[in-house]
């Protein structure tokens, strides 16, 4: 991972939520009373300014509980780059990483994925034998900007994966 998170493990993270929850989650102990974001639409942003441990602990009760989301460092709740800025930055990308002579729909802003902000252009093409067109995501860097490679974006998700155990 490039920037945060990679080496410092006392970092503090939040929780971005796509999806909130469709039950109220049962907290682990310490964590205090359910924030009512966690159930609200469109999706909230919990604050909560963890360590990664706890942090995913938190995350694991919300995704038991139907909510989807992901941990970010909370240097990322001030961002460097506006959706706009980002947007600048993913049409330059575009340029360069479009499958030249395809045809494609408008790039439009996705969501807020915590570390990045997430666009996509879907190809302008039909349906050909049930498959779906293709499509173009890119992850612009919140702080800096940067393209998200295909690994730093896994890694992002490998980072906000939670199992039971958790």
């Amino acid at each position: 991972m490039r920037g945060y998170g990679a080496s410092n493990s006392m970092e503090l993270y939040d929780i971005y939520l796509f999806v909130a929850c469709k039950t109220p989650p049962t907290l682990p102990e310490g964590f205090g009373p359910v924030p009512p974001e966690v159930m609200a639409e469109p999706p909230q942003t919990l604050y909560v300014g963890l360590p990664l441990a706890d942090a995913r602990r938190y995350l694991s009760a919300l995704k038991a509980a139907g909510g989807r989301g992901t941990l970010a460092p909370i240097a990322y709740r001030q961002p460097h780059l506006s959706p706009d800025e980002g947007m600048a930055r993913a049409q330059e990308a575009f340029k360069q990483q479009r499958t030249p002579g395809q045809s494609y729909n408008q790039l439009e802003l996705v969501r807020d994925e915590g570390v990045y902000w997430l666009y996509r252009a879907t190809r302008r093409q039909p349906w050909v034998d049930d498959r779906v067109p293709g499509t173009l995501y890119l992850y612009i860097d919140k702080l800096d900007g940067h393209v998200g490679t295909n690994q730093e974006v896994e890694e992002w998700a490998n980072l906000s994966m939670v199992t039971d155990a958790d």
